[in-house]
């Protein structure tokens, strides 16, 4: 599941257009919603290069030695090249990933959580266990409707997979469709029977309201039987659970931590330990981060992919050629294109100028558009707000740090999706400075000190 970006905080009860779920997944709503996604966008691809590889292989294996067999069993492996191994090779393919992809619950520990979804005009808000966030629309390239589900994804490795039976009636199914439809451009209805949902929404607020309270009782029984001087002891040393318990019955009453208002249940879950700054940032600090991030990252990855390609396009050419009996031709091609191999340079530098110059500018445009963002580093995650816009990031989400003379550097997802900047003058004192450095080397997978 990837990380959301910084959402803005709707409010659902406001909102008509907004659809509430509150998810608890089955493995095989989890798996077939990434099928059904892998099926869509890659599954064609995959499956029209393994067919086209067999048969250009089979078909031109058999064809350069024709001369050793006789006419009938010649054609007969011809059609057997040519039509019958390919679909073979197909087949066991297809039931290789179908199988990969029935592990998907499995594989995500996200899901083996309650998720809640809304669903409204800005984007999906999702608050899981490990995080919170809203996804704009425009993050999703695919939308697919299934007969028991609304699969939403960007590929095929970050797919949301909303259940039909989570909403409270068939007008709600409706809801949602006309919603998604309306934001997401690739919206398609997967083939499948009509199945009869059974709505569970209802039920479920019903079932958490009465065991808010049923917790309002107990703690208020509890708080009955103590005495006043043995409550204003334990409020010296430690709270004690029954007003733990009464501070969640006045929070669910009053604060939008717990907000049960209507069809719309809400949960939130600040921070409220660690360190907390607010940055402004200044000019050239955020293109100082990009530039240490596009030498580090973007470089280094446009650089592989030359490499793979420069190695990968001759060995496929010698090896159709070799086995289409051709291989003295296909060097001499090779040969005559060895010269053009240096331009490759020239190419490669200004394909990472041309990248360089687009990132430097969006750059400054963003700086000159920045709004104050404040960071609140805890043990349990990082909080991040801009304005409206809140959300909150397990350590896990963070898989690299670096640490520059000024700045933090903190990156998101293991390809780096999204870097955060947190420059280093905006802690008062060297004590929360000391707290930060050793927190992200505690939490975050890879901590590089690029000082050195």
């Amino acid at each position: 599941m990837p990380p959301p970006t910084v959402p803005h905080q709707s409010d659902p009860q406001n909102s008509p257009q907004t659809v509430f779920l509150l998810v608890t997944y089955k493995p095989e709503e989890v798996n077939d919603g990434y099928w059904a996604v892998f099926r869509q966008l890659a599954m064609p691809r995959a499956l029209i290069t393994i067919f086209c590889t067999a048969f250009a292989l089979g078909v031109g294996g058999v064809s350069s030695n024709l001369d050793c067999f006789d006419l009938f069993n010649g054609v007969l492996l011809l059609c057997l090249a040519g039509f019958v191994f390919p679909p073979l090779l197909c087949l066991y393919a297809f039931l290789l990933l179908r199988g990969r992809l029935m592990r998907s619950y499995d594989n995500r520990p996200n899901f083996h959580f309650p998720l809640t979804y809304y669903l409204d005009d800005l984007g999906c808000q999702i608050q899981y266990a490990s995080g919170a966030g809203v996804l704009e629309w425009r993050y999703f390239t695919l939308a697919l409707e299934t007969p028991t589900a609304f699969v939403l994804a960007s590929s095929v490795d970050d797919v949301f997979v909303l259940p039909k039976r989570c909403l409270e009636s068939a007008a709600e199914v409706d809801t949602a469709r006309r919603i998604i439809k309306e934001h997401v451009r690739n919206f398609s209805r997967a083939r499948g029977r009509n199945v009869e949902i059974a709505f569970e929404k209802a039920e479920t607020q019903r079932s958490i309201k009465e065991g808010v309270a049923e917790v309002v009782r107990v703690a208020e029984e509890a708080e009955g039987s103590e005495g006043s001087e043995k409550a204003d002891s334990a409020d010296n040393t430690e709270k004690s659970p029954a007003r733990l318990v009464d501070q969640a019955k006045i929070t669910a009453n009053s604060s939008p931590e717990l907000r049960a208002t209507g069809d719309v249940l809400q949960f939130e879950s600040p921070l409220n330990s660690g360190v907390a700054v607010e940055i402004s940032y200044q000019s050239g600090e955020i293109l100082k981060g990009e530039k240490i991030f596009f030498f580090r990252k973007r470089l280094i990855a446009l650089a592989r992919f030359y490499i793979v390609y420069l190695l990968w396009l001759p060995i496929s050419f010698l090896l159709i050629g070799y086995v289409w009996g051709m291989l003295d031709y296909c060097k001499q091609v090779l040969n005559e294109l060895r010269p053009y191999v240096l331009l490759v340079l020239p190419l490669f530098l200004a394909h990472a100028l041309a990248i360089f110059l687009f990132v430097k500018r969006r750059t400054l445009q963003n700086e000159a558009y920045a709004i104050p963002f404040v960071f609140q580093f805890t043990e349990e995650g990082c909080g991040i707000r801009a304005g409206e816009k809140y959300a909150v990031l397990a350590w896990w989400h963070f898989k690299e740090c670096w640490e520059t003379e000024d700045q933090f550097l903190l990156l998101v997802g293991k390809r780096a999706q999204a870097m955060y900047i947190v420059p280093k003058r905006v802690f008062p004192d060297q004590a929360g400075l000391r707290y930060l450095k050793s927190l992200l080397q505690r939490k975050v997978t890879v901590y590089r000190d690029l000082i050195g």
